[in-house]
């Protein structure tokens, strides 16, 4: 059982820090919270095809 809790408390710092780097990101010169910048482009699908921001199925239609 400790080891569970360590390995959640491991995962969840992971996914904290990883927040905080986006975080850092949106923020302008004075450290004030600014909306994010929208990604710019398609991604990079290794399997189906692109939809806006996402990647979908190739048989499914793109409602964009």
């Amino acid at each position: 059982m400790n080891k569970l809790a360590v390995t959640i408390a491991a995962v969840t710092l992971a996914f904290s820090l990883a927040g905080a780097a986006n975080a850092k990101q949106c923020r302008d010169d004075h450290g004030r919270f600014m909306k994010c910048p929208e990604a710019s482009g398609t991604p990079h699908c290794s399997k189906g095809k692109p939809c806006g921001h996402t990647c979908i199925s190739m048989h499914d239609i793109c409602h964009r």
